[in-house]
């Protein structure tokens, strides 16, 4: 059993995820609530196929939880050994609740309360929302195999022997109900205690930030198109703009910045570990966080935390914490010169984007702090 601490009233518990060694925002997610499970007294032992080599708070045990079907009897034997000596088994991400299925039915449901903590149903499978979900359902008829239909029939068994289900958000919670036909709740993410600046730098400099995954889907053309036209609507000859982040578009970021004049004036730093990133939002005048529907994005929370302004997308999860003009400007993702308007204001008024940090800083120590999310959690889970 686990050689990670649990007091005397500590429980153990279990979590099941595919692929720790992604280096994602799940990866993240689940090192996190480990921490704070342990520092708490529960002791943590994680399931997956593969980990990286960082240090961890909680006990590993390898077990491919992949689409293999060819390792998944040895899986399933190996979890069935295993996961009766829990108090609690938490699933993350797709195919994690397939496996999870396959050892309910061999152990005839008997297994300590379970709960999957959803970010998102499997978006090749379902789509990332009910419009799409319909479309795919249309085409499956002609390009689905009989591989992809089989996995969505394992998946949706799976999910029915897990015992609860909590969305990363209502937008999450309510497609993660229609795709599986079961209650599914909202419980928001959060970050950990310790990354809220105690004592802000007061001093902002002359960028904004956009931090994440240089990826198309992240809207990192959006954000790049914006700041252009910006700098067309303001005549600004100061700002900047900083991409952090690795990513297949890096170059092609820094291509159309130097054909649009402005090669000087935006930066990709590539990756950066953690305090690096925390120097920068604590100088950024506003970060950017515009990506198209995504279920919910730390960098919300990140940002509050460091008392900075945000521009967020109105059409994704963490949108759902914030309210336009109070602690986040909203802006349509697909509409540039919103965008560039939210740039402009920020730029124009100090004092807006210093109200706005300070009340999104304030929502994020009294609700959405890690410690705060592994008390519903477990209550979620019911141990």
């Amino acid at each position: 059993m686990s050689g990670f601490p649990g007091g005397a009233r500590g429980k153990r518990l279990a979590i099941l995820h595919p692929d720790m060694a992604a280096g994602g925002g799940a990866e993240n997610y689940i090192h996190w609530i480990s921490e704070e499970l342990v520092r708490q007294g529960h002791a943590v032992t994680v399931f997956s196929g593969r980990f990286s080599q960082a240090a961890c708070p909680y006990e590993r045990i390898q077990v491919d939880l992949g689409l293999k079907a060819m390792r998944w009897r040895q899986s399933t034997r190996r979890l069935a050994e295993e996961l009766p000596r829990f108090d609690g088994i938490i699933l993350h991400n797709f195919p994690s609740a397939l496996h999870f299925g396959f050892v309910h039915r061999k152990l005839g449901g008997r297994l300590p309360p379970s709960l999957w903590f959803c970010q998102e149903p499997k978006v090749s499978l379902y789509g990332v929302d009910e419009a799409q979900r319909r479309r795919l359902a249309r085409r499956r008829l002609r390009r689905f195999s009989v591989a992809d239909w089989n996995t969505i029939r394992l998946d949706r068994s799976g999910v029915r022997a897990v015992g609860a289900i909590r969305g990363n958000s209502r937008r999450t919670a309510r497609f993660a109900a229609s795709v599986y036909g079961r209650p599914v709740e909202a419980l928001h993410l959060a970050i950990p205690d310790a990354t809220v600046a105690e004592n802000p730098v007061g001093e902002k400099g002359d960028f904004f930030l956009f931090t994440g995954r240089l990826f198309a889907v992240k809207n990192v053309y959006g954000a790049l198109g914006a700041f252009e036209e910006f700098v067309r609507l303001t005549g600004d000859r100061r700002l900047r703009l900083v991409f952090a982040g690795e990513g297949p578009e890096r170059e092609g970021l820094l291509r159309r910045a130097a054909e649009a004049g402005l090669g000087e004036r935006v930066e990709a730093k590539g990756w950066i570990d953690d305090a690096g990133l925390r120097s920068l939002m604590d100088r950024a005048v506003a970060v950017l966080n515009v990506p198209h529907r995504e279920p919910f994005g730390l960098v919300t929370l990140e940002t509050w935390a460091r008392r900075t302004a945000l521009i967020l997308a109105g059409d994704g999860g963490s949108a759902e914490l914030a309210t336009d003009g109070e602690n986040a400007l909203l802006v349509d993702p697909a509409d540039v010169g919103q965008i560039a308007a939210a740039m402009a204001r920020l730029a124009g008024d100090p004092g807006l984007g210093e109200r706005l940090a300070a009340n999104g800083y304030g929502l994020v120590r009294e609700k959405y702090l890690m410690s705060h999310h592994v008390r519903h959690l477990l209550s979620a889970l019911g141990v």
